[in-house]
């Protein structure tokens, strides 16, 4: 399966994949470039708002607290 197009410029990973790289390698194997591509809540937000949503958005839609 073909990774998310949003990969490179997404700013959870960005922000996240320096500190917690085995979390953020689960989330990018399920929703960056596995079953779950289509229900990344960050994708969402962006197609809706038109803006990115906060860095501190998982993919499933919820917020990191505390960052």
């Amino acid at each position: 399966m073909e990774a998310c197009d949003m990969i490179e410029k997404c700013g959870f990973l960005v922000r996240y994949s320096p500190t917690n790289e085995l979390a953020c390698r689960g989330f990018v194997n399920r929703y960056c470039k596995g079953e779950l591509k289509e229900q990344c809540k960050r994708k969402a937000y962006k197609m809706a708002n038109g803006t990115p949503p906060p860095d501190n958005m998982l993919p499933t839609g919820v917020f990191l607290s505390g960052n």
